[in-house]
């Protein structure tokens, strides 16, 4: 059921007058991927002011159009243009196409409803140069401080694509901006706009790893484990990041820690199947986010390594993930184990961390390899990471909710000075 903008404004007058200040910055825009847009944050606000409700960006339909809809209201900007190049490529062009526009005030506002009081939230304006720089220079100013920030819409050159963000904490159930040429005739252009809500923090319990010993009878190739070939560092990755030097001693390099092989040849200088993992070294595998934009769903990780002796087979790394949203890291947890005996013959041992419930949403893995390593580098053979895609929750189809009624467009008779 829709809420009037009565019902915003009662709200805005009952709330707690504290006001935490907001962010506004800027940043290039040149294409899709650096739109921020992203179809796993949660959107109180999609629109495309004069679109055509059909153009998605990275998985998210600017379904939204006008100057009235779901928890937002354009004011005091009804004029329209259609067919503006630009030089910004990937279906964001068509965002940036068209744009409502002001009258000769050189006056507009935004009103966002649907805010939880306390939750932190971000409004970002799709822009495009019209213009030389410098010349369509507008002082925004939000409801929650009434403080402005200078703002050239412009900056970025004619043609190319620039963003506006303001993150701020709610203090009201809405936000209003105003917009306020300093030459009345170059008023703010409104192509598209967004508002996030924040990705709720996260916490990790940690999970202890069941480690498993093997040690070969004697020299020759040793083959103790079978390792996946299908897990998501096989069939997801869609980069590898890593510091140290991974290939000491005949090893192999960070490509043979995902590529479903895992075997010690007890031949001294030659281990094309292993890694070397240093002193305060790590490896980090990025999951391809661009075919699963909710990230994956993880069930386990485990690790293998050894050597051809007892001498660089202990096996020392912690396990982090990171979510969609959020490049922290959280720990998983440690492994910290020594294979008992085998000291002039191939010895090996897996570890793994077996999940009671899923993590969901996770973009990333890294290995930490320790400080303290066996002798200053051990061997590391493959990683394998167990999990599916993340699926959206069923209420992320219901995110715009509310809105604001047509009715409150001539509430404020605010006036250029």
């Amino acid at each position: 059921m829709a809420k009037s903008a009565t019902f915003f404004l009662s709200t805005l007058l009952l709330t707690s007058p504290v006001v935490l200040a907001g962010t506004f910055s800027q940043s290039l825009f040149t294409d899709d991927a650096s739109s921020g847009v992203n179809s796993a944050v949660p959107y109180t606000t999609v629109v495309d002011f004069l679109g055509t409700g059909s153009r998605t960006v990275n998985g998210v339909t600017f379904s939204e159009t006008r100057g009235t809809g779901n928890n937002y209201i354009l004011d005091f900007a009804g004029n329209t243009f259609g067919g503006n190049a630009n030089n910004v490529t990937g279906n964001s062009n068509g965002l940036l196409s068209d744009f409502y526009y002001g009258g000769q005030l050189g006056t507009s506002a935004v009103t966002l409803g649907g805010l939880t009081p306390g939750v932190q939230y971000t409004t970002t304006w799709y822009n495009v140069g019209f213009g030389a720089i410098g010349g369509r220079q507008i002082n925004i100013t939000p409801s929650d401080t009434n403080t402005p920030f200078l703002f050239d819409q412009n900056f970025s050159g004619d043609k190319n694509g620039n963003l506006l963000t303001y993150t701020f904490v709610a203090n009201a159930a809405s936000i209003t901006y105003t917009f306020d040429a300093v030459i009345d005739n170059d008023t703010f252009h409104y192509y598209a706009m967004t508002n996030s809500g924040a990705l709720p923090t996260r916490t990790l319990a940690t999970v202890t790893p069941v480690s498993t010993d093997a040690v070969a009878p004697s020299g020759g190739t040793f083959t103790p484990f079978t390792v996946s070939n299908v897990d998501l560092l096989q069939t997801s990755v869609a980069s590898v990041t890593s510091s140290g030097n991974f290939a000491l001693e005949g090893t192999g390099g960070t490509s043979i820690l995902n590529n479903g092989q895992f075997s010690i040849t007890g031949v001294a200088g030659t281990n094309p199947q292993l890694a070397t993992g240093q002193n305060n070294t790590w490896v980090a595998f990025n999951l391809d986010t661009s075919v699963n934009a909710f990230g994956y769903d993880i069930t386990s990780v485990a690790g293998y390594g050894g050597w051809n002796d007892g001498g660089r087979d202990r096996q020392q790394f912690s396990v982090f993930v990171s979510f969609i949203g959020d490049p922290t890291y959280l720990r998983l947890g440690t492994v910290d184990h020594d294979v008992p005996g085998g000291p002039t013959t191939p010895s090996a041992s897996s570890s793994v961390f077996t999940l009671d419930t899923p993590l969901s949403g996770v973009d990333s893995i890294r290995i930490e390899f320790l400080g303290g390593q066996e002798n200053g580098h051990a061997g590391y053979g493959e990683f394998d990471v167990i999990g599916t895609a993340s699926v959206p929750e069923p209420s992320s189809a219901l995110l715009l909710l509310g809105g604001i009624s047509a009715a409150a467009a001539s509430r404020r008779t605010r006036r250029r000075a």
